[in-house]
């Protein structure tokens, strides 16, 4: 009930088999305007070998002042040969690091993992920071050089850029995490989670993404990005549900998705790209049920099948036309077998429960 407070940075350095639990890192001063603020580092001090391994960081609260980043409030970074593995995040809140009004780039992260391997961030709160609420890797490493990383079931809202978000990384899962409250900024497109550079085998596994600019997110610059998936993710309220750039035919795998109430379900506006997409859902949409534009190729590198449409089905294949579903199908025969017009028959999609009723056409 009384968390001793801690208001500088901490640094694990060369540390193995430690749990650090029931702390409060917080501003000094208590002026919130800038000045020394808490933080928790695991790191090998700039690049000298100092490994650690076997951390836990838990149950903690961490908030500090406008005037923080570029950084992490929680931030376990490696360099060079170095070797920093099983760290656990568990069950933190971490929030209001650096200005969400900040006119530039402040890059303020909830937490940030580069450089370390087989890190597991589990049930943490993360809102309010002035970068992402989670960022892995970085643009300039090799994907092996940060790997293995498990975020489960986490919260992440209303953070200045996105949720949680991978640049170049390997062996990444986002899972069962919450994302909601993420809009454009001067540092940022609003993305409730978020694909960047060039990472290889990141899984989106059965989040709930809600009321940002956009659902999930990804952006152009990837030559050496490999097999990304969106698999069973439940995504509402967002203007644009899936975007998908990336450029240089990479793969891009959509699986059971529901996107409900939005501008364009999934989306590309740059650079062509391949996306395989089967078995989703995708209704309640104004503009757009598939919107590939006639300036590259993603059509004819693309393929969709067993999919809902609700009514009016919208589909721009690449080619500047706007079709329905049976004049989608004639125009491009070898798209969209087993896909149907029909009404999937939510449960309660007032209460955003997108379970399905058993009557459901969606059903097999």
């Amino acid at each position: 009930a009384h968390k001793p407070i801690i208001t500088g940075a901490f640094a694990v350095v060369n540390s193995s088999y430690v749990i650090f639990e029931n702390l409060e890192f917080a501003d000094r001063d208590g002026d919130l305007s800038g000045g020394p603020a808490g933080t928790f580092k695991v790191t090998d001090k700039g690049g000298i070998r100092y490994d650690s391994d076997h951390i836990a960081f838990r149950n903690n609260i961490i908030s500090g002042n406008l005037a923080q980043g570029p950084d992490a409030a929680v931030n376990i970074a490696g360099h060079g040969s170095s070797v920093i593995s099983n760290i656990v995040i568990f069950n933190n809140t971490i929030h209001d690091n650096g200005n969400l009004n900040a006119t530039f780039d402040q890059d303020m992260h909830g937490v940030a993992v580069g450089g370390a391997s087989y890190i597991w961030i589990i049930d943490n709160e993360v809102y309010r920071n002035s970068g992402d609420g989670i960022q892995i890797g970085d643009a300039s490493f090799a994907p092996d050089f940060t790997h293995h990383i498990f975020v489960g079931r986490n919260k992440f809202w209303g953070n200045k850029q996105v949720g949680p978000a991978t640049k170049t990384a390997s062996a990444i899962i986002f899972s069962e995490n919450e994302a909601y409250g993420h809009r454009p900024s001067n540092s940022s497109t609003g993305s409730g989670m978020y694909v960047a550079y060039a990472p290889q085998r990141v899984w989106f596994l059965f989040n709930r993404v809600h009321d940002n600019t956009k659902g999930i997110g990804t952006n152009s610059e990837s030559i050496g990005r490999q097999d990304i998936y969106f698999i069973g993710n439940v995504i509402y309220d967002n203007p644009i549900g899936i975007e998908v750039n990336g450029g240089y035919g990479i793969l891009h795998t959509l699986i059971g998705n529901t996107i409900y109430n939005a501008d364009y379900g999934i989306f590309n506006n740059y650079y062509t790209t391949k996306i395989r997409m089967m078995n989703n859902i995708i209704a309640n949409i104004t503009k757009r049920h598939i919107l590939f534009p006639s300036d590259y190729q993603t059509g004819k590198n693309s393929t969709i099948q067993n999919t809902l449409f609700d009514s009016p089905v919208r589909i721009e294949w690449g080619d500047g036309v706007v079709r329905d579903l049976t004049q989608f199908q004639t125009a491009y025969p070898s798209q969209c077998s087993g896909c149907i017009n029909g009404d999937p028959l939510f449960l309660n999609q007032t209460q955003n429960d997108f379970h399905l009723q058993s009557t459901s056409p969606a059903i097999d």
